[in-house]
């Protein structure tokens, strides 16, 4: 199990959680960290399952669990489907786009599902032009177009 983050009087889970809590904080936006919810409710076939999803913001009223590298979470996948079938479509997964695409769009965070979206994208832009290593000092307007045709825009639900 990964080693947990000390850091502002809090435990953090890995880094993206660090992170969004500085955007959050630095950003003054209002937020719950680990909020708990109860996901199936405690029967005779078994106890309670409960998710602690990273953040609540109560003012938009949405929830958002970070994500970190590209990974099957079937299990994330799960919890999420059990969550919107009890309180709809407030939780969102999100990832840190990369540092080019940041500075492009200026926003920090996107949809996790966008995040691998953008990540394929890359692969066929580097493949096509045959590109080594970093993209951010050629000419992506290509890329660029290619992302906005196919809507991966930034979470600006913050």
């Amino acid at each position: 199990m990964p080693k947990k983050i000390e850091k502002h009087g809090q435990k953090f889970d890995n880094e993206y959680e660090l992170s969004f809590y500085e955007y959050l904080t630095g950003k003054d936006i209002e937020f719950e960290y680990h909020k708990k919810v109860n996901l199936i409710p405690e029967s005779e076939h078994g106890k309670a399952v409960d998710w602690n999803i990273d953040f609540y913001l109560p003012e938009q009223d949405i929830y958002i669990d970070t994500k970190g590298l590209n990974k099957t979470i079937a299990y994330e996948y799960l919890k999420k489907r059990l969550f919107q079938e009890k309180f709809g479509d407030k939780i969102h997964f999100i990832a840190q786009a990369p540092v080019w695409y940041q500075k492009t769009f200026g926003k920090v965070w996107v949809e996790y599902e966008v995040k691998n979206k953008i990540e394929t994208l890359v692969r066929w832009f580097k493949k096509k032009y045959e590109i080594k290593g970093r993209i951010d000092k050629f000419d992506i307007s290509e890329l660029i177009e290619k992302i906005k045709e196919k809507g991966l825009m930034p979470f600006y639900k913050i």
